[in-house]
């Protein structure tokens, strides 16, 4: 079952919680023309300033081990930017299963 995962309207944040059995952070970072994120799972940082690209998984690479992953959904496909967040713009968390169900 895929969760959205509640963000604020803000350019830099660090969310925190567990989901999938697993504890997660996520960090997102706007700039002026990309949103990159920091995906971090039990203690291991998963990916690294990844540019966040709407509607493809952030984790891009299934051997990093996440099994789970995260995407932003946006209404048109435009770029995620954070003024849109919780209004037109989400941040998706897949559980593993579903994950392996669109691979």
């Amino acid at each position: 079952m895929s969760f959205n995962i509640p963000i604020s309207s803000l350019p830099n944040q660090e969310l925190s919680f567990t989901l999938d059995d697993a504890s997660w952070v996520v960090v997102l970072k706007s700039t002026k023309t990309s949103l990159l994120a920091t995906i971090i799972k039990e203690g291991k940082t998963l990916v690294e300033n990844a540019r966040a690209v709407a509607g493809e998984f952030i984790i891009q690479y299934p051997y990093l081990g996440a099994g789970s992953n995260f995407f932003i959904q946006t209404s048109n496909g435009e770029i995620p930017y954070y003024t849109e967040f919780n209004n037109t713009q989400f941040l998706i968390f897949m559980t593993a299963d579903e994950v392996q169900g669109v691979r």
